[in-house]
């Protein structure tokens, strides 16, 4: 992908998404051997963000008023999330779709790799995170509307925490990627969101 040309990765990353329909008809027992995603699923993971990015592992507890504002959205955020929306009823979903789990087999075909997070979910979950993360940021951003934006966010919020965490750990690899969670952020969050108020968490200008 960084090598390409970029109509090249336009059609590359259009293949990773052809896969998913394979993906999606794996037999549902498989799928339910880890929990849905839910509202409270989608809202703990966002309770680690809040501990990673904004209270250092804990050491500086968010005061209360940035704590009631951060809760409320962010379970407004996981309820939204969680619902099936216009795309109909939750589906099986990779959980951690994005291009480095993404080979090319010996006969050319897509490989995936990575399943024990396997479970039901947004459709738009898996498109979400291939879209919008590692070698899919080299793209520009997918047109408005076409990814469900309460999935879009909770999706690019959880792994901002996910990465915070891992630079608390000293592992300096994820800088790029938790850059990357940040910018999605912002350019999916426009002035009126209901969501904007949570961009000051992340510091900085967010205009």
């Amino acid at each position: 992908m960084a090598a390409a040309a970029p109509e090249e990765r336009r059609r590359l990353i259009d293949e990773d998404e052809e896969l998913l329909g394979r993906l999606r008809t794996i037999d549902a027992a498989i799928a339910r051997r880890n929990p849905p995603f839910d509202a409270f699923f989608f809202e703990n993971e966002l309770s680690q963000t809040r501990f990673w990015a904004f209270e250092k592992g804990g050491a500086e507890p968010l005061p209360t008023d940035q704590a009631a504002l951060w809760k409320d959205l962010a379970g407004r955020m996981a309820r939204e999330a969680a619902e099936p929306g216009p795309q109909g009823l939750l589906v099986p979903v990779h959980r951690d779709y994005h291009a480095n789990n993404l080979m090319r087999a010996a006969d050319g075909r897509l490989a995936l790799i990575d399943f024990q997070d396997l479970r039901f979910g947004p459709r738009d979950y898996d498109g979400v995170s291939l879209r919008f993360e590692r070698a899919g940021a080299l793209l520009p951003l997918p047109a408005p509307g076409r990814y469900q934006d309460a999935v879009v966010l909770q999706r690019a919020w959880k792994v901002l925490g996910t990465f915070e965490k891992m630079l608390a750990k000293g592992r300096y690899v994820y800088t790029l990627h938790r850059d990357t969670a940040r910018r999605v952020i912002r350019q999916c969050t426009p002035p009126g969101s209901a969501y904007a108020p949570l961009l000051p968490f992340l510091g900085g200008p967010f205009a």
